[in-house]
């Protein structure tokens, strides 16, 4: 019988004593090997992109997340799946401990598609916005998620919704709210009003929103 891959979604305590019992890890080449074949470096597998390490265990055998492993080697605790990883000089595969810096997820962080339900947005136009901004990326239920900065959502898409983040002159950010002024607008029915204003006078503004798509 085949036995399902069991990825490192929960760790137990057991689980990181296995870690310690069959691999090592050398923090300044970014290097695992397993203790049997100390001379010779260890292979990753891949998980949606991530590299991941084989231990065997008693009833089998699950993958370790090699930047998580990183962090347990050197600092003693294993990152949950909600942390994400951001690798200093963009190699996904440089686990040099000095290159790993973990992000551990806050209430400031959002989802383009939560952010584009949120304000009726397309996520098509919210995704293609925010596609130079800084993102993490987390391992929800084995799916790679990314996550953004609140403020970025602001920097890239405010005017979208009214609303976009500032710089002051003493170097304060804060959000702008835009009022929108409809006789500028540059909508296609703007010849339509003006007609309408024309021959009918000043229309009221319940009219003037109503005529507006």
């Amino acid at each position: 019988m085949v036995q399902p891959i069991k990825r490192d979604l929960k760790v137990s305590l057991k689980e990181l004593e296995s870690i310690k019992e069959n691999i090592i890890y050398c923090g300044g080449t970014g290097t695992f090997y397993r203790k049997r074949t100390p001379d010779k470096p260890l292979s990753f597998n891949y998980s949606n992109r991530q590299a991941t390490i084989c231990v065997k265990k008693e009833n089998g055998k699950k993958y370790f997340t090699a930047w998580r492993m990183a962090v347990f080697f050197s600092y003693g605790y294993y990152p949950s799946f909600e942390d994400a990883v951001i690798f200093k000089d963009g190699d996904n595969y440089n686990f040099r401990i000095n290159n790993i810096v973990v992000c551990h997820p806050n209430e400031d962080e959002q989802t383009v598609l939560d952010f584009a339900t949120e304000h009726g947005l397309s996520p098509q136009t919210v995704n293609y916005r925010m596609r130079n901004a800084i993102r993490f990326e987390r391992i929800v239920k084995n799916w790679r998620v990314f996550f953004y900065d609140k403020k970025e959502f602001a920097k890239y898409c405010g005017d979208l919704i009214g609303r976009r983040l500032v710089v002051d002159d003493e170097g304060i950010e804060h959000i702008q709210i835009k009022r929108i002024n409809l006789s500028e607008s540059q909508r296609g029915n703007k010849t339509a009003r003006e007609f309408l204003k024309t021959w009918i006078g000043d229309m009221p503004t319940q009219w003037e929103m109503t005529l507006c798509r």
